[in-house]
């Protein structure tokens, strides 16, 4: 269980990070 659970906070973080990274070069 908590391996899944790290690996979706994680997953989470890549997700936000990626984000920024679309919203930046959208920019």
């Amino acid at each position: 269980a908590e391996k899944s659970v790290m690996a979706s906070s994680g997953f989470q973080a890549d997700v936000k990070a990626l984000q920024k990274n679309l919203a930046a070069r959208h920019l």
